[in-house]
């Protein structure tokens, strides 16, 4: 019996009816408690026996256990009079269905799509759910181009390994629902071949009903019709859709390959994965699909086979041809020396198979990068010289380009290579160019057995070929990590260097999902961990970012000892917290390969972190005459240039990165303080709209929310912080998010605005309890005197983070000062902050230690101290320009001096204040009292 206004079950109040299906009617609901609408599912009157019950709650089971922005979010299910319901998230939007309306969806609508459906599958996946009705009437688009996945009705969750159901079983329980409902479970348009034969099925199931439904997206018609069931079949059991270009010839070259290979009827040959259906569509929306690869696909395997033997010989000869040139200069001097330095190229493939592109010349990169012999030549250097030859940066560096590219440099050679089919077998060649005079001076070729053998080949002709270069036998046995035990997987090294590439460009938050990819396709990829924990650390999330490097650091024995180092820095810097122990690594990195520019960028970030600035400035220096090309060395010159008060040094570094067409949100950042600190509002404005539009343009909005409160501008900077963490949630940002809200506590704190401090302080750790957020909540809460809750952040922090050398030596000694401070007791307060001495310039906590002292010693009338004490803060205001401690430290120096100057000057910098802050009265009634 349908539902009517008004009708209760349980809490939910019905509003109105949304749809119905086979499995169950929807209507829109209020829920009364939350005060929110939510949508109902319930049991239509023609299932009211078990086996439907227990289909409903299979799918609240199965969509209960996912959480996901691109799955439809289960709230709550229950019984009401007799009648099952399912409280789900309300959808506004249309379903894909309606969308395609018989017509291609738009190319970038197709790809965006796809890569949002895909994520959600990688999702229920990886927890063993197998959808098992994938279709267009299934997928919502919201509003805001969201795709969500409903119905999780026929949801299969995959038998644990060590006892699968067996085909006759699978196929029982398939009949038996079949006789039951007396309907095919799942729509027969997007059955795999395997679903419709009542085999037992797996994930592959899910991503040939993927394969049909972006068919039916790019053209607008289903690849499998026909005027009866029968015919449906038999086209799914038979014939071959016509293909996409066909139908639709403004798609991308390689999206014909893609749906060819997601409707493979062998599921052997289909996607083993989503996440690698995800990869391709991600490399064709990025345009790293070659426009030859949809044509090569259709050569036939059976054309392949007629001429495997004929392409074997051929090949065969090339080997021997290869063997008696390189027999005339083997004996030869050693065509490389340790001081010269080398270009890498690019791979060419002509096996058709996309997998092979830019993946080859990675693996040769992360082979050859280990050799503390070899120089390479910078990424960022190579494309900064195709700029210059006025090309467009991203060419494929071939051995004539690459001789171009050395004659410009000044470098020794140029190494290239190529992969080309043998049948199922794969031929690698790797052939050194000398720069000059375009001579081969080195050549290694070896054949893999098949695809999975690739990469052990490949590692294998890297060390031959390092060995013909003139490297010692003793260095290449130390340094000699076998690229197949650093990853198997072909897909996941591809992934790994689509997401380096973006991390070269500065695109940080685009390059994590990739990473991630590598990390799924391939669980011990230890690079791809290293890469995410990163990246994860470069957008302010460092929960996640620990928990990656963790995993990285357990892996560090699969790892070459270049890259062993990396993942041990990173390991101390952002799990332990150790900062000599980065240090020391970081140091004997830098002994061990003093030519690699990373080096000197990572030690001095670490020198940077702990505040030793003089010191981070050399190895900035130093990184930048390694690589002038890179954004990030650039980007660390001009931040460690503006914290040593050298604006005008850092303006000149930051026209330089500009002149050389590099960018990144950190050197803006910087641009905009120091426009703030020169009163260049233009300036300023420039910087945030360069970050308009981007994913991190929520660090712009903190920006403006320091200003803000610098100026005294509570309120405002109030509103700044709620924008920016809306912003966050674009990007599912969350500790961004809890970091912003901590912010916003502890200025309120200091600014004497405790009512609100408390409610801010648990919203941050709500959001997450992590190295940024703890700390904060900490000191804001200290400022405010709430000595229980402190005491449980102290021990929690101490608890979580037993070795974190910034958080022992600096954050908890300033959180305990605080304390005393508000208490009254200064003497106690400047005991409690004698550690922090040695840190307190680290980037952390700037200033507080240092204001905390002054304020503790004007209230004991140590004048001088606290003069000492003040001017720190306003003698290095580059080391955190907008902070609000630089006004208030003008105001304890006014307050401990009686100094007219000082209070005209915070007056000066409050004029635009709240006018009812309560320091701002205070010191206009001290002020007045002096004249």
């Amino acid at each position: 019996m349908p539902l009517s206004l008004g009708d209760k079950l349980g809490p939910y109040e019905i509003v109105g009816p949304i749809g119905a299906g086979g499995m169950g009617q929807v209507y829109k609901a209020r829920d009364t408690r939350l005060g929110r609408d939510v949508a109902i599912k319930v049991l239509p009157d023609a299932f009211p026996n078990q086996l439907s019950r227990e289909r409903f709650n299979r799918e609240a089971r199965a969509a209960s256990a996912l959480n996901h922005p691109n799955i439809c979010a289960i709230f709550d299910v229950g019984e009401s009079g007799g009648l099952p319901f399912m409280v789900m998230e309300l959808l506004r939007g249309e379903t894909l269905r309606e969308r395609i309306r018989q017509r291609p969806i738009d190319t970038e609508s197709l790809l965006e799509l796809g890569a949002q459906i895909t994520s959600a599958l990688i999702e229920a996946h990886s927890l063993g759910i197998i959808h098992r009705d994938i279709k267009p009437a299934n997928i919502i688009v919201t509003e805001h181009g969201q795709a969500k996945i409903l119905d999780f009705g026929l949801a299969k969750q995959e038998a644990p390994k060590m006892a699968p159901r067996g085909p006759d079983e699978e196929t029982a329980s398939m009949a038996n629902d079949l006789t039951r409902v007396g309907t095919i479970m799942g729509t027969l348009s997007y059955m795999s071949p395997e679903q419709a034969r009542g085999d037992l099925v797996d994930a592959r199931t899910d991503i040939w009903a993927l394969g049909v439904m972006l068919y039916e997206m790019a053209t607008g018609t289903q690849p499998f019709s026909g005027a009866s069931s029968g015919a449906v079949l038999e086209a799914v059991f038979t014939k071959s859709p016509v293909p996409v270009l066909q139908l639709n010839p403004n798609l991308p070259l390689g999206f014909e390959r893609i749906i060819g290979r997601a409707l493979e009827k062998d599921r052997d040959l289909r996607y083993q994965s989503v996440a690698a259906l995800r990869m391709d569509l991600t490399r064709l929306g990025s345009g790293d699909i070659p426009a030859s690869a949809a044509t090569t696909a259709e050569t036939s395997r059976d054309k392949r086979r007629l001429l495997k033997f004929g392409i074997a010989t051929v090949a065969a000869l090339v080997l021997l041809a290869g063997g008696l040139v390189w027999r005339q200069f083997r004996h030869r001097a050693p065509p490389i020396t340790s001081k010269d330095t080398v270009l890498l190229g690019d791979f060419v493939n002509t096996t058709g198979d996309m997998v092979f592109d830019g993946t080859l010349r990675q693996g040769l990169a992360v082979q050859l990068g280990q050799s503390p012999f070899l120089n390479l030549f910078p990424d960022s250097r190579t494309r900064q010289t195709l700029r210059l030859m006025g090309k467009m940066g991203d060419e494929k560096v071939t051995a004539d380009l690459g001789r171009e590219i050395c004659e410009r440099q000044g470098l020794k050679a140029v190494i290239t290579g190529s992969i080309s089919a043998l049948g199922s077998h794969y031929a690698i060649t790797l052939e050194v160019t000398n720069g000059r005079s375009g001579e081969v001076v080195g050549l290694e070729q070896v054949e893999a057995d098949g695809k999975e053998q690739v990469l052990r080949a490949l590692g294998q002709a890297s060390t031959r070929l390092r060995e013909k270069l003139g490297e010692s036998l003793p260095s290449i046995q130390k340094f000699d990590a076998q690229l197949e035990i650093t990853t198997s997987s072909l897909e996941a090294l591809r992934a790994y260097a689509l997401a380096y590439e973006r991390t070269r460009k500065g695109q940080y938050l685009e390059s994590i999902p990739l990473y991630k990819q590598a990390t799924e396709l391939d669980p011990n990829f230890a690079y791809a961990w290293g890469g995410l924990a990163i990246q994860y650390n470069n957008t302010s999330q460092p929960k996640l970012a620990a928990l990656s490097a963790a995993k990285a650091f357990a892996m560090r024995d699969r790892v070459s000892e270049l890259e062993r180092l990396r993942i041990s820095s990173f390991y101390y810097l952002l799990v332990t917290g150790e900062i000599e122990k980065q240090i020391e690594v970081m140091e004997l990195y830098r002994r061990s390969y003093p030519r690699d520019f990373r080096a000197s960028i990572n030690l001095g970030a670490i020198y940077n972190i702990s505040g030793q600035l003089e010191k981070a400035l050399a190895e900035s220096r130093e990184s930048v005459r390694l690589d002038p090309s890179s954004s990030i060395a650039r980007g660390n010159l001009v931040e460690i240039l503006s914290k040593l008060n050298r604006f005008a040094e850092a303006k000149a570094a930051s026209d330089q990165e500009a002149q050389l067409k590099l960018d990144n949100t950190r050197v803006h950042q910087w641009l905009y303080w120091i426009g703030f600190i020169d009163g260049d509002t233009a300036g300023m404005q420039k910087q945030i709209d360069w970050t308009a539009g981007k994913p991190d343009e929520h660090r712009a909005l903190d920006w403006q929310a320091g200003v803000a409160a610098f100026q005294g501008q509570w309120r405002r900077a109030q509103d700044f912080s709620r924008r920016a963490i809306e912003l966050t949630a674009l990007n599912d940002a969350k500790e961004a998010a809890a970091r912003y809200t901590a912010e916003r506590a502890l200025r309120a704190a200091v600014l004497g605005e405790c009512a609100p401090v408390k409610r801010l302080a648990a919203k941050s750790l709500g959001m997450s309890r992590n190295r940024d957020s703890l700390p904060r909540a900490a000191l804001s809460l200290a400022l405010c005197g709430e000595s229980a809750q402190v005491q449980k952040l102290a021990d929690e922090l101490t608890k979580d983070y037993p070795k974190n050398t910034l958080l022992h030596q600096l954050w908890l000694p300033t959180v305990r000062g605080a304390l005393e401070l508000r208490r009254g007791n200064a003497a106690q307060a400047i005991d409690e902050l004698q550690p922090a001495l040695r840190y307190e310039h680290a980037e952390d906590a700037p200033f507080w230690p240092q204001y905390l002292r002054g304020e503790a010693y004007r209230l004991q009338e140590y004048v001088p101290a606290a003069v000492t004490e003040y001017r720190k803060i306003l003698d290095h205001r580059g080391e955190d320009p907008a902070s609000v401690l630089y006004p208030l430290a003008h105001l304890g120096l006014a307050r401990a001096t009686g100094d007219t100057t000082e209070y005209k000057t915070f007056l000066d910098l409050w004029k635009n204040a709240d006018p009812d802050l309560r320091l701002l009265s205070e010191a206009r009634k001290e002020a007045a009292s002096l004249h």
